[in-house]
């Protein structure tokens, strides 16, 4: 029985879904998307981890009063170090376009001293 309160019906919302999503891609090596995110060290801050991966029955209500309700058309992302965690500071919800632009994939195919050209030309 969850004890979270974060349901609607007898489903739970799509900012309990993405919590969950986050902690077992970081933690349950059975997940086939295990080696993108725990395989590679990524790892979700203990006081916002369940009580199965280490954490306790609250991890989930300290998540959510960081990070506040899910906006429409919006998914977690780790920013503003990609690289980083699941942690307070290194959380946000984000658009698709912002999501693509903080993709591992797309600073990869980047060409090395690759600088975005300026907005507007230099004085002078």
């Amino acid at each position: 029985m969850l004890k979270h309160g974060h349901t609607r019906g007898r489903k739970v919302t799509r900012e309990y879904r993405s919590w969950q999503a986050a902690i077992e891609r970081c933690y349950d090596t059975k997940r086939k998307d295990f080696p993108g995110w725990g395989g590679r060290g990524v790892t979700v801050c203990q006081e916002w981890r369940s009580q199965k991966y280490g954490g306790d029955e609250h991890g989930f209500e300290r998540f959510l009063e960081h990070i506040g309700p899910r906006p429409v058309d919006t998914s977690l992302d780790r920013w503003p170090n990609p690289a980083g965690n699941y942690e307070p500071g290194n959380v946000r919800w984000a658009t698709r376009e912002q999501q693509q632009e903080n993709r591992r994939l797309s600073k990869k195919l980047r060409p090395a001293g690759f600088f975005d050209p300026p907005t507007t030309a230099p004085a002078g």
